[in-house]
């Protein structure tokens, strides 16, 4: 379950297995007969499975493949970044414009309603004038009918003829002809009627200025829906550009580091450097050496005694296969286990069980068949059974990893790996 053995972990578990081999082979367990190494087998080059290895050519252009696209892949999150930034300012400003379109359209309305309010008045001031031009000319044609020297007068036969009273001239014989009285009336409805023709041009002015802003508000708000559009655009396509590099990226990294799997032992084999090497019993397993971590067939790797479904590497189990029968003499039962090899399913299943626990798929020694995960006490520093299988387990080629101990990396008291 826990990363590889460090380098020094290697150096130290590769000895005591030096020294395990000729004791379990002159003292093999119960129902086991021990097999005499395979002189014909390639022994691993010196360092294989401890040891840093060289990069090959093919790992140097995985990894180059990887930095490039993670590096395309700051970028592009650059990218859409700025792009997300100018979507807002964007949305933003088609806001202040939507406002200021709104604020427009209702000036304008109100400018519709005064010229439409100013033009009823200058209507109702021009009945009130032909009214009171009615009235004047009843007057003048009753003073006329009566006589006197109204009736003579310019102004009355103007009156009388339906003629205009706007001259000034006219406007002053009448003042005089019709009294104070009709001369101020006349005033007042004259000084009424500017003043609604005033109105009017004011509500006319301020019609157009209004026409004129919305039009000017309508562009603006235009101009500001196209430009949300295109940024909105704009972050689509980069969004969907680091999607693409981001699922390039994951598959590169995930090539690169089963590329450097498959190569870390040299000769490019993909379980090379984990190949059995060590004694094994009655159970020879198969040669393992051709599969990557996780992809070793049940059929090649042998089942662990007193521990049915699981199963281990056959010179690792023969070995385990020892260890539990001198533990079952020490406790009477033998060793609780309760994970061994883990297929490259399982260890995905793991990973995303426990995050942070367990190994990256295809890196766990559990994936090799050379590890394993313990109980019945065991699984807990301080008790009894953990600091037997701390002092005995080495005898028999198993040990406890520094990185699992209480003060390393990951403290797992129940890990326990096969240093052969």
């Amino acid at each position: 379950m826990g990363p590889a053995v460090a380098s020094s972990a290697a150096t130290t578990t590769t000895t005591i297995a030096s020294t395990i081999a000729t004791t379990t082979t002159a003292a093999p367990g119960p129902g086991h007969r021990a097999a005499a190494p395979d002189p014909t087998k390639p022994k691993p080059p010196n360092g294989a499975g401890g040891s840093e290895q060289q990069p090959t050519p093919a790992q140097l252009a995985a990894r180059a493949r990887a930095l490039a696209l993670r590096e395309q892949l700051r970028e592009q999150a650059t990218d859409a970044e700025v792009a997300r930034a100018a979507l807002t300012d964007a949305s933003q400003n088609a806001a202040a414009a939507l406002q200021t379109y709104r604020s427009a359209v209702q000036a304008q309305q109100q400018a519709q309603l005064a010229a439409a309010q100013a033009q009823a008045r200058l209507e109702q001031a021009g009945q009130a004038v032909e009214a009171q031009r009615a009235a004047l000319g009843r007057w003048a044609w009753q003073a006329y009918v009566s006589g006197g020297l109204l009736a003579r007068s310019p102004a009355m036969l103007t009156l009388l003829d339906g003629g205009t009273t706007d001259q000034l001239g006219t406007v002053q014989v009448m003042v005089k002809s019709v009294g104070d009285g009709q001369a101020q009336a006349l005033d007042a409805l004259r000084a009424a009627q500017v003043a609604q023709q005033q109105a009017l041009d004011t509500a006319t002015a301020a019609q157009q200025g209004a026409d004129a802003d919305a039009a000017l508000a309508e562009e603006a708000k235009a101009a500001a829906d196209d430009a949300v559009a295109q940024h909105r655009v704009t972050l689509e396509h980069a969004q969907l550009a680091l999607a693409a590099t981001q699922s390039a990226a994951a598959d590169a990294d995930r090539d690169a580091q089963l590329l450097e799997m498959v190569d870390s032992y040299t000769g490019g084999l993909p379980g090379a450097g984990h190949a059995v090497t060590g004694p094994v019993g009655d159970c020879p397993g198969g040669d393992v050496s051709t599969f990557p971590n996780g992809r070793i067939p049940v059929a090649l790797l042998c089942p662990v005694w007193a521990a049915p479904g699981t199963y281990l590497r056959a010179d690792a189990e023969f070995a385990f296969d020892r260890l539990s029968h001198a533990y079952a003499q020490a406790f009477g039962t033998p060793i609780c286990v309760t994970d061994a090899y883990r297929s490259y399913e399982d260890q995905v299943r793991v990973f995303a069980e426990r995050p942070g626990f367990a190994a990256k798929p295809g890196t766990s020694n559990h994936g090799w068949g050379t590890a394993a995960d313990l109980c019945g006490g065991i699984q807990s520093f301080g008790t009894r059974q953990h600091a037997w299988m701390l002092a005995n387990a080495p005898l028999f080629g198993w040990f406890h990893p520094s990185w699992a101990e209480p003060t390393g990396s990951l403290p797992e008291a129940w890990h326990w790996e096969f240093g052969g």
